[in-house]
């Protein structure tokens, strides 16, 4: 099939650590890349869930599926929410379509 790519628009509160971030974040492009629908994810002091109701956001000139992730603290800390927002930039895929 070839390369693929695309951008990933992370939002939400945590105290997660860059490298913690990151992870999640590669969790959900994998998901995305996969066709999967979820999956459970276990980082440092956290635990929980990347998934997609496979809906189709707009962020600016960006469009793509939207992805969530429900992470609980080992600790018993509230609760962390982010959303994700992959937009594929792929020839014929995306919305845009870059040379770089």
């Amino acid at each position: 099939m070839g390369l693929r790519w695309a951008f990933i628009f992370l939002s939400g509160k945590s105290n997660l650590s860059e490298k913690e971030r990151l992870r999640v974040v590669g969790v959900a492009a994998d998901l995305y890349f996969s066709g999967e629908k979820e999956r459970r994810i276990s980082i440092h002091g956290y635990r929980g869930l990347v998934s997609t109701e496979q809906e189709w956001s707009v962020l600016g000139c960006f469009s793509g599926q939207v992805f969530y992730a429900e992470l609980w603290p080992e600790g018993g800390e509230e609760k962390i929410n982010l959303s994700f927002l992959i937009s594929e930039q792929t020839f014929g895929t995306g919305n845009a379509y870059s040379m770089n």
